[in-house]
């Protein structure tokens, strides 16, 4: 298998890295979906993804929704959807065990480990229109362009900005937020350990986010990116060194990001070339998602 490019991004720096061992590469493809990485989990085992239209990867689990509304998981069994889920068009699975669905009628689902609270979905919650699964944190954007927060109490991203409006997008971290703003800006809050709420000034032309364990990412008008977070083992430094962009994707410890070109290009200082190279010929890409040294693409189809 051939590096289609490897950078040096990553995501937060903590305890288990030193003990982090990844297995030998494993590939699948299944429909119009492609995994590869760490197979520990067996997130590279696949049921069948035809009709499958958006992908969400977990540390354990991965979850695929597909064009009827239902949402199909695999690799550990926590990430089961309940019985009779259906009518979703959003999907996203946390790195801590538990997963949302965002229905057709604005209200969200969650299942799998409430560990981190992710499972107390806020009574009444409606009128949403997309959801990000973190790690202590949670997010839902509401069509009025607000912002609404739940997981792991008195967590610092709890709390999100009383003058928060005017969001398009959000991303949830593992205790950070961050949201882009219909005027192409940028904002992040909740817990600044390691610099990840802290947006490089004059950051503007943003057309997508993304958040990892403490690591943020936008990609500009342009196909540029800009980092900030933890940046221990260099992994801003690239920022400066990749174009041509529309989606970037942070995973625990590895960063994918998705080409205008539909190729992947892929970067970590933690999980080793064989756990992040994208598959050889890897093209038509739609989408990516990115898990524990683990990675989902999704393929267009005729």
């Amino acid at each position: 298998m051939s590096v289609v490019r490897r950078l040096a991004w990553g995501g937060a720096v903590c305890a288990v890295l030193a003990a982090l061992a990844v297995p030998a590469l494993a590939t699948n493809e299944a429909g119009p979906v492609y995994a590869w990485g760490n197979p520990a989990y067996q997130q590279n085992q696949l049921p069948d993804l035809t009709g499958a239209i958006a992908v969400s990867d977990g540390a354990q689990h991965s979850l695929a929704l597909k064009k009827d509304g239902t949402v199909v998981s695999w690799g550990d069994a926590i990430g089961k959807p309940p019985d009779g889920l259906a009518d979703v068009k959003a999907i996203s699975a946390s790195k801590v065990g538990h997963s949302l669905a965002l229905k057709k009628d604005g209200t969200v689902v969650a299942w799998g480990s409430n560990t981190m609270n992710g499972l107390d979905v806020p009574a009444g919650l409606s009128g949403v229109q997309a959801i990000s699964a973190g790690g202590e944190v949670n997010l839902a954007l509401k069509d009025d362009g607000t912002v609404v927060a739940w997981g792991y109490a008195a967590r610092p991203a709890l709390t999100v900005p009383a003058d928060l409006t005017g969001v398009t997008a959000i991303a949830a971290g593992y205790d950070f937020g961050v949201a882009l703003k219909s005027d192409g800006t940028v904002v992040a809050w909740g817990d600044n350990s390691n610099h990840q709420t802290e947006v490089p000034a004059g950051l503007s032309g943003v057309t997508s986010i993304a958040a990892g364990v403490a690591n943020g990412a936008a990609v500009k008008a342009d196909g540029t990116v800009a980092g900030w977070g933890d940046n221990g083992a260099g992994q801003l430094d690239i920022t400066t060194q990749v174009a041509g962009v529309k989606q970037i994707a942070i995973g625990t410890f590895s960063v994918y990001g998705l080409k205008t070109d539909g190729t992947v290009v892929s970067w970590s200082p933690y999980c080793g070339v064989d756990a992040t190279e994208a598959p050889s010929g890897l093209s038509s890409v739609t989408q990516i998602s990115a898990g524990t040294c683990h990675a989902l693409a999704l393929i267009a189809t005729a």
